[in-house]
């Protein structure tokens, strides 16, 4: 079936897949990599306020405890 097209047909089926390949590429890998490292920096901001209110517990039980 390939065999049968045109110059300008096998071009644009070219151009077709070259497209798809990108779109594949951009939805499939890029986007979900930033979204997950959109999602871990949340985790560490979480963490680090966890961490914070924790050493601010320690030193007032530390306070209370003398």
């Amino acid at each position: 079936m390939i065999k049968t097209l045109n110059q300008r047909e096998l071009y644009a089926l070219a151009g077709g897949a070259v497209v798809l390949a990108l779109l594949l590429i951009v939805f499939g890998v890029v986007l979900p990599y930033g979204a997950a490292g959109k999602r871990l920096d949340n985790r560490i901001s979480s963490g680090q306020a966890q961490l914070k209110e924790v050493r601010q517990l320690q030193a007032d039980y530390l306070t209370l405890k003398k």
